[in-house]
C-alpha cells in the first residue's frame, strides 16, 4: 500500500506548500540571505563570518575569484575589469604562457564604470596599504600597481594583454596569444588604449 503524501501546511496566508519543499526552499532563501550579507561585509571580510572577498581598488566592486592556467586569480567582473594577483601569481601565468600551456579569462567589463586616476589606490589584500605605480619590466612598455607589503599586482583593464604581449616578446606571439583568451560582454579595445592622464608617478598612486 502506498504511502499517503505529506499534509499541506498553510506557510503564509498565500504559499500552502509541503513541508519537505518549504524545507528546501528555506534553505534557498537563508543561503542567499548570508551571500547579501557576505557581500556587505566590507572590502576584505574576514574568515570568521565566512566571507572572503576582497575589494577593488579602483571601483569598489567585489573581486570574484577566477581561475587562469591553474593560478586563482581575482577579477573585477561587472565592474572596470581589472585583475588582481597576489604575489608571485603573475609570475606563475608568465611561466604557462612561456610552457605554451593553454587557457581562458573570461571578464565581463561594464562600459559605464569611470575610474579616477588621480585616486590613491589601497591594496585590496592589505586594505590600507597604498599600492606604487612602477613599470612591469625594463622596456617602460606597461605599467602596472604594485603593493610594496604583500607583493601583490593590480593590473588595469587591458593591462594584462599587454604584460602578457611583452613576456611572449610580441602582441602576435601564439602562445600569449592563446593564454589571453580575454572575452568581454563590450568595449573589446577600450582596454587596449593607454589611460589618459597616467604619468609615471614615484610615489603611491
Amino acid at each position: 500500500m502506498a504511502a499517503s503524501p505529506e499534509p499541506l501546511t498553510s506557510i503564509g496566508p498565500f504559499f500552502p506548500q509541503n513541508k519537505q519543499v518549504f524545507r528546501a526552499e528555506f534553505a534557498v532563501c537563508a543561503l542567499a540571505c548570508f551571500r547579501l550579507v557576505c557581500r556587505g561585509a566590507g572590502p576584505s571580510a574576514p574568515s570568521g563570518n565566512g566571507c572572503n572577498l576582497m575589494k577593488c581598488p579602483a571601483c569598489d566592486n567585489l573581486l570574484t575569484p577566477e581561475t587562469m592556467a591553474g593560478v586563482t586569480v581575482d577579477v573585477c567582473q561587472n565592474g572596470c575589469g581589472g585583475v588582481w594577483f597576489d604575489a608571485f601569481e603573475l609570475k606563475k601565468i608568465q611561466q604557462a604562457a612561456t610552457g605554451e600551456k593553454e587557457t581562458g579569462l573570461l571578464i565581463h567589463r561594464r562600459e559605464t564604470v569611470a575610474l579616477d586616476y588621480s585616486r590613491k589606490r589601497l591594496c585590496p589584500r592589505c586594505e590600507r596599504q597604498p599600492m606604487m605605480r612602477r613599470y612591469f619590466s625594463r622596456q617602460r612598455a606597461v605599467e602596472i600597481d604594485e603593493c610594496p607589503a604583500c607583493g601583490g599586482h593590480w593590473l588595469d583593464y587591458g593591462e594584462l594583454e599587454r604584460v602578457m604581449a611583452e613576456t611572449a616578446g610580441a602582441e602576435a606571439n601564439q602562445p600569449a596569444t592563446r593564454l589571453l583568451t580575454v572575452r568581454r560582454l563590450s568595449g573589446f579595445w577600450a582596454g587596449l588604449e593607454r589611460r589618459p592622464g597616467r604619468a609615471h608617478p614615484k610615489g603611491a598612486v
